[in-house]
């Protein structure tokens, strides 16, 4: 099911990438950091997602869903 999650982010992706000329390389060169997961992500990495998402409303808006889609399958915390 993640496998169609990141799938789908991939294809916002590509379809922003042909879209938005002016960044379609960096979109390109940092594709992985929108697929990796986001405790995992260095500083360096985190400041290039912080720049993706500010280039496009729907990239960023796909990347929220499949936030919420992976925080879905977290396992549950006791709290008592």
């Amino acid at each position: 099911m993640c496998r169609l999650v990141d799938w789908a982010i991939e294809r916002v992706r590509r379809r922003k990438q042909h879209k938005l000329a002016a960044h379609s390389r960096m979109l390109k060169q940092n594709r992985r950091v929108l697929m990796k997961h986001s405790d995992h992500l260095t500083e360096a990495e985190h400041i290039k997602l912080c720049e993706i998402l500010r280039i496009s409303e729907y990239i960023q808006k796909a990347y929220a869903l499949k936030l919420s889609f992976r925080k879905s399958f977290q396992p549950m915390v006791n709290k008592e």
